[in-house]
């Protein structure tokens, strides 16, 4: 099963939206795993994956997202 991590900040008004979407997909997709990163927290993975904007996601390390999410993407990804 995939693995997505989910990369954040406090006070993203984008977050939330990626937040909805991703709590969306994990009805259709149960043993979905679903890290979120705090980059204030841990802002050594913000270096690690060169992201340079919040909100970002990656699907099995490899960052796909910057910015928002597209649900039917995400989905696409999900069935590969």
């Amino acid at each position: 099963m995939a693995h997505l991590e989910f990369f954040t900040m406090p006070g993203c008004p984008n977050c939330a939206k990626v937040k909805k979407v991703l709590e969306k997909i994990r009805q259709d997709y149960p043993d979905l795993k679903i890290d979120t990163i705090d980059l204030t927290v841990q802002p050594e993975m913000a270096q690690k994956y060169k992201i340079m904007g919040c909100p970002a996601l990656a699907v099995n390390g490899k960052i796909e997202f910057v910015g928002g999410v597209k649900e039917e993407k995400l989905r696409r990804l999900l069935k590969d």
